[in-house]
């Protein structure tokens, strides 16, 4: 895991290949690391991320990459880090599993009478 954040912490540029696939933890970890996300306009991806970062054919992703790689407007470049950056915050995996328990204790307590802790 530690390699991973690295390796991320290094790259600019995240390219998520996965079509008709629900919001990835990937995408998230990739967020979260500054890197700017971009990923196939399917699943709830596009709840995460702008138009600009999604795409629905193998040639738009290029396109959208190249148009990043292109881009000199520094500006642009750290919202378009920042924005995805902050959206990563609610997605880190202690967040999730804190939200799928208070869905869960419930459920389990009424079943088992108790909490399932």
């Amino acid at each position: 895991m530690r390699r991973q954040r690295e390796l991320l912490a290094r790259c600019a540029r995240f390219l998520h290949l996965g079509i008709s696939e629900s919001f990835r933890i990937p995408i998230a970890e990739a967020m979260a690391s500054g890197c700017i996300p971009i990923a196939h306009r399917s699943g709830a991806i596009p709840e995460y991320l702008p138009k600009k970062l999604t795409y629905m054919h193998p040639e738009e992703a290029v396109q959208k990459i190249v148009q990043i790689i292109n881009n000199p407007n520094r500006t642009e470049l750290k919202k378009l880090r920042r924005e995805p950056r902050g959206k990563s915050t609610a997605l880190r995996r202690e967040c999730i599993w804190k939200e799928v328990y208070g869905y869960i204790q419930p459920c389990c307590k009424k079943k088992l009478g108790r909490d399932p802790s």
